[in-house]
């Protein structure tokens, strides 16, 4: 058993600012950070980088060489031993957790789906979701036509699919139908 409390509450909604408007910018202000389990082992030392928000960036390097740490840390599944990450001018831990959770979007390198139906996948960010929005959504990451020529259309499941048509499969692990900040 882990005896360890964690340092950041996902759950706890009355902590944090709530931002009247987002744009995306993102801030990494000479970052260093070792995980808990490994603190000899640095892994992002004086990290900085500046995204602009409405860009799209790949982070690119060697295995071990902090591409998935730097994410994690704008996730807040951490945080950063020293320096700051900022989001639009605001230090990351300044923000209410679950709500800035709630505006990201990510594509990353594990592919995961849920034995539901496309309908249900495409709903797992927003689960109010309309199927208009579900629609427009599906349309925009060019998977629509081939969602609605399979035989139950958005209520197919995706267990039965045997091969998944590569846009839509792209579709379902990164894009949710909510208010998105490009990460």
């Amino acid at each position: 058993m882990i005896d360890r409390t964690p340092e950041i509450d996902s759950e706890d909604t009355t902590k944090g600012i709530i931002l009247e408007t987002i744009s995306g910018k993102l801030d990494f202000e000479h970052v260093k950070f070792t995980y808990p389990s490994r603190q000899e082992s640095i892994v992002l030392s004086d990290f900085n980088l500046k995204i602009e928000a409405g860009k799209t960036v790949a982070l690119v390097g060697a295995s071990g060489s902090g591409k998935s740490t730097a994410i994690a840390l704008v996730q807040r599944f951490y945080d950063a031993n020293e320096g700051v990450v900022k989001v639009d001018g605001f230090d990351i831990k300044s923000l209410q957790l679950k709500w800035i959770r709630g505006k990201m979007g990510l594509v990353s390198q594990e592919h995961a789906m849920f034995g539901t139906s496309i309908k249900e996948n495409i709903m797992f960010g927003k689960n109010d979701a309309t199927m208009d929005e579900i629609v427009a959504a599906s349309t925009a990451a060019n998977a629509h036509n081939f969602i609605r020529q399979l035989p139950e259309g958005y209520e197919t499941k995706v267990s039965n699919l045997i091969s998944l048509n590569s846009n839509l499969y792209f579709f379902l692990k990164t894009k949710f139908i909510n208010n998105l900040v490009p990460v």
